[in-house]
């Protein structure tokens, strides 16, 4: 992996994709709720048939309080610790630039990139990105953990979590097979 002081700027008909902290947090929000309300349904039910007592209006109080507090603390306390550097995608006519959540950003020229696809759905889509090879990427030399990469076949891929990025992977993947059909 080469340093990243030989990186032209952003041309002018960059395309950035970004994380949007409101929707990240409402969807963690909205995850650990749902969790959290089969938990404490699954607990009840549990303790009726243990004690084979019916619920009373202070256990529906406080599973209905704890709806509230458990997943907003939780979601919070992960904002804060993904608050510094998240995941980002930016395509333009050098290349494609990318960085997971806290990792060092990695620019690909189009001539080094062999492959591009998404895996999984929702807000746990993934874009992975093969490099023709190591050599042709460069890192930004920054503090930060090093690229995250997935090795499937021995192949190399680079990752990113894009399920939340704004405008969307499927825009993304869109934006990407685009530049890959005008490189040909």
């Amino acid at each position: 992996m080469s340093s990243v002081d030989a990186i032209p700027a952003p041309a002018g008909d960059a395309l950035t994709f970004r994380s949007r902290r409101w929707r990240v947090f409402g969807t963690l929000l909205w995850i650990f709720a749902s969790v959290w309300i089969l938990l404490q349904v699954a607990l009840m039910v549990l303790r009726v048939a243990v004690s084979g007592r019916a619920p009373i209006m202070f256990d529906v109080v406080s599973a209905a309080v704890g709806v509230v507090v458990f997943p907003t603390v939780v979601a919070s306390v992960v904002m804060l610790s993904w608050r510094r550097r998240p995941a980002w995608v930016r395509v333009s006519a050098a290349g494609v630039e990318l960085a997971a959540t806290r990792r060092q950003p990695v620019l690909l020229p189009w001539s080094a990139v062999r492959a591009v696809r998404l895996r999984y759905r929702g807000p746990f889509t993934e874009l992975l990105v093969t490099p023709s090879g190591l050599d042709a990427d460069a890192v930004a030399p920054i503090w930060a953990w090093a690229p995250r990469l997935h090795r499937r076949s021995g192949a190399p891929a680079f990752v990113v979590d894009v399920g939340m990025l704004t405008p969307g992977p499927s825009v993304l993947l869109a934006e990407l097979d685009r530049r890959l059909a005008a490189r040909a």
